[in-house]
């Protein structure tokens, strides 16, 4: 399941590139820019990932516990942390990014990480 992750997140770089170089927003119309925003959370969400799972594993080895279920916990924190980027990206095409902005996406985050560590899924 990882190295799935990691090939989507790949993939979805290289077609963000590809966008970003060849396109303008008025080229690729709505639907366009809805698959960029979909390809940029693709990209973060396998990022976001593999930084949790490492965190997690370095975690466990200063605890001095077992590695089990750090692949469920590491795709569950994964996909709240892959949310900032998206955020700051639909904000900056807003304008400019304000200091309340940030404090903004900083306590989403941790409502969502709270959330999402008292889950029993």
């Amino acid at each position: 399941m990882n190295k799935l992750f990691a090939a989507i997140s790949v993939l979805a770089f290289f077609v963000i590139v590809v966008m970003m170089f060849m396109f303008s927003p008025t080229e690729v119309g709505a639907l366009g820019i809805f698959v960029f925003f979909v390809l940029c959370y693709a990209f973060f969400l396998g990022l976001a990932v593999n930084i949790c799972k490492l965190f997690l594993v370095l975690a466990n080895k200063v605890k001095k516990n077992g590695i089990a279920g750090i692949e469920k916990k590491s795709y569950k924190y994964g996909l709240v942390l892959a949310v900032a980027p998206e955020l700051l990206i639909i904000l900056n095409t807003g304008g400019t990014i304000g200091v309340m902005q940030i404090i903004a996406i900083v306590v989403a985050e941790f409502l969502l990480w709270f959330i999402v560590s008292h889950l029993h899924v």
